[in-house]
This record gives structure tokens, C-alpha cells and sequence, in this order.
């Protein structure tokens, strides 16, 4: 990669970073391009050299996110575990991707949940899309121990069973603007439970 592509990756980066942090600070009317290109350490011009708008960022910003949910849990199915050991996996990845991205997390919960009807519809379907394309990928990784779950549940329905567990802490925690470590349980605690809620009893 020559440096000119590396220089446009990184200031491309630091540009969605920046949109990222506050959006879910200020929120998406709250912030402004100007707002945006400062934070990152450029100017209004070399904003609009690489998106054409604040909703272009976001929408970008989303596609990126999905990509990479989608490539992590992909290593995630690739490594043909164990249930039990697949589950632990699936819970711990989604922990440190939420630490590694908490301000991306924040934009989702409180664009689709508080701000819901102020954002544009583009950004609105794409942050539930994402959201849906998580679920997708979660079944995608469960749907291999079919055998596993119970015979009353469907591979959907113990995906959204899972969801609920791992995501609702998090869901607090943004919304109450609390830090989630004293709400988290520990990866073993929510994996048991999921197992014997939706598991064949031996």
C-alpha cells in the first residue's frame, strides 16, 4: 500500500472516530461537520474530501462495524468448538468488542432507542440493520448445535433468548449513562444460564 492510501486510510479513521465519539455524546443534530473535523484535527474541507455528509459518516461508520462483527464471528463458527466452549467464546468476544467500542455502542443504543424518531430514516434502518445483522451472525454460530437445544425452542428464538442475556445489560448502562461493570455478570454465570434455559436436559 502506497503511503498516500495509508495517510487516506488513517485520517479516513480518525474522521469516523471522532464522528463516533460525539455522536454519542451530543448526539446527531447536536453535532455539526465542523464539530466533527476538529475533534479529528482537520479541517471542514478535508471532512467533505472524505464523506459527503453527516449522515454519509454514519451510514460508513455502520457498514465498517458490520464487517467487522461479521468477520469476528465468522473466526468465531471456524473454530468448530464445543457447544459449551462456542457459547463461553461468543459471550466473551461480545464484551471486548463492546469495550473496544463503547462510543459506537452508545451511538446504536441511543439513536435507535431515545433518539429513534430525530434521526433520518437512512441512519435509523442501517443502526437496526446492524443490529439485525448481529443476530443474524449469532445464529449463524449457534445453528450448528441444533441438536443441543431444546426441541420447543427454534435456533431464532434461542438466539434472541441469548441476546437478551449478554445485550440487556449493556442496553442499561447507556441509557442510565452508568458505568456496566458492576451490572455485568461474569462470561461463566451468563453461559450457564443460557445453557440450562435452552438446552436439552441430559
Amino acid at each position: 500500500m502506497r503511503q498516500k492510501e495509508i495517510d487516506q486510510k488513517r485520517n479516513r479513521g480518525l474522521l469516523m472516530n471522532s464522528a463516533i465519539k460525539l455522536f454519542a455524546s451530543n448526539g446527531f443534530h447536536g453535532t455539526k461537520v465542523d464539530d466533527i473535523a476538529e475533534e479529528a484535527g482537520f479541517s471542514k474541507g478535508t471532512f467533505y474530501y472524505y464523506f459527503k455528509s453527516k449522515e454519509n459518516i454514519v451510514l460508513e461508520i455502520m457498514k465498517e462495524k458490520i464487517e467487522a462483527v461479521e468477520a469476528e464471528i465468522q473466526e468465531n463458527a471456524n473454530r468448530d468448538l464445543p457447544f459449551d466452549e462456542a457459547i463461553l467464546q461468543l459471550i466473551k468476544d461480545g464484551e471486548k468488542r463492546f469495550e473496544q467500542n463503547r462510543h459506537f455502542f452508545h451511538l446504536i443504543f441511543s439513536g435507535t432507542m431515545r433518539h429513534g424518531r430525530r434521526i433520518p430514516k437512512s441512519i435509523r434502518e442501517i443502526m437496526f440493520a446492524f443490529i439485525k445483522k448481529t443476530i443474524e451472525l449469532v445464529e449463524k454460530s449457534i445453528v450448528r448445535y441444533r441438536d443441543e437445544i431444546r426441541d420447543d425452542l427454534s435456533i431464532r428464538e434461542a438466539v434472541i433468548i441469548f441476546m437478551s442475556i449478554t445485550k440487556a445489560p449493556l442496553l442499561f448502562c447507556q441509557l442510565a449513562k452508568k458505568e456496566p461493570g458492576q451490572y455485568f455478570l461474569k462470561p461463566e454465570t451468563i453461559a450457564s444460564v443460557f445453557k440450562h434455559g435452552v438446552c436439552k436436559k441430559d
